[in-house]
């Protein structure tokens, strides 16, 4: 059987008792009246050490990664890292509020950790280590009106090359979680460049949008039945386009949240860190997107 250390339980202790001071009083705010979880998340981060973890772990990560482009050693011992303190935290945090733990899981974890496992340093380093310390907040654009559990196959946005270079993203997308507030979204699409007219083969890609790119427009936050701590929301775009973002070929199974190095995704080795090799598309086959290092330096639409 497994049991908590001293350590981890005196963390539990300190967490629960900033979830009795800090987010109880304000539960029915959260569920009821429309309160975002979002600044009492970065109260919490900042409250213990988080945000300031996270970055340390960040610039770690850059720096071993720089080294090892360069071919050089690097012994620097791994700090501690991590999303929103682990289970011990989210254990605390859920009894009160599930919306605050989402909401960092979604912008740490899956945006965070998205770009930082597919980005170029300068595409990291803009991105993902705020989100990753909450200093901004991150939402995942995948889901459709009409594409849910088969999000690759029925998925009707698309990315077309607007012939200078760039991109224009159309589309909708719905039940994003932090999308009303977000000012980063990650967003899933399907190449449009005439070379595959069967939709559902359409290589699909990866693209960074901020979220005040011209031509993106984002709904309310949904009523919904329970953990309306969580607030989800649609957003769509037009053919206006704005300066962009990353952009990269997406694998059969993206893995947000993996330790970079140990990714599970099939096509991890066509990142921008490898403009040398193929681009390949959500179905595995050699794709006629141009290599995902010039993905991160065009122009596209907004788009979510």
């Amino acid at each position: 059987m497994y049991a908590w250390t001293e350590e981890e339980l005196a963390f539990r202790d300190a967490v629960r008792s900033f979830v009795d001071k800090e987010i109880r009083p304000l539960q029915d705010d959260l569920e009821h009246e429309g309160l975002p979880p979002y600044e009492i998340s970065r109260k919490f981060y900042k409250a213990f050490g988080l945000d300031e973890a996270a970055a340390e772990y960040f610039e770690w990560q850059i720096r071993r990664d720089e080294a090892a482009a360069a071919g050089e050693a690097f012994d620097e011992p791994q700090p501690e890292g991590g999303v929103g303190g682990g289970p011990i935290a989210n254990i605390e945090l859920a009894k009160v509020g599930l919306g605050i733990p989402t909401a960092i899981g979604i912008s740490a974890g899956m945006v965070g950790g998205t770009i930082n496992s597919l980005g170029t340093v300068e595409q990291r380093r803009r991105w993902a280590r705020d989100v990753m310390t909450l200093a901004k907040i991150g939402a995942w654009a995948i889901t459709e009106p009409d594409a849910g559990s088969d999000a690759f196959g029925g998925m009707r946005t698309t990315a077309k090359p607007d012939g200078n270079g760039g991109w224009v993203i159309n589309g909708q997308k719905t039940f994003i979680s932090n999308g009303p507030y977000a000012d980063t979204i990650i967003v899933y699409c399907k190449l449009d460049d005439g070379s595959e007219p069967d939709r559902r083969k359409q290589p699909v890609l990866i693209f960074v949008l901020d979220a005040d790119m011209e031509g993106l427009t984002r709904s309310k936050p949904f009523k919904k039945m329970g953990m309306s701590s969580s607030p989800p929301g649609s957003s769509s775009s037009t053919t206006s386009r704005s300066a962009l973002t990353g952009c990269w070929p997406a694998s059969p199974a993206p893995t947000a949240v993996s330790r970079r190095g140990r990714t599970s995704s099939a096509n991890a080795s066509a990142s921008p860190r490898s403009p040398s090799a193929s681009s390949r598309s959500a179905n595995g086959s050699p794709s006629t997107m141009p290599s995902s290092a010039s993905c991160g330096a065009s122009r596209s639409a907004s788009s979510s």
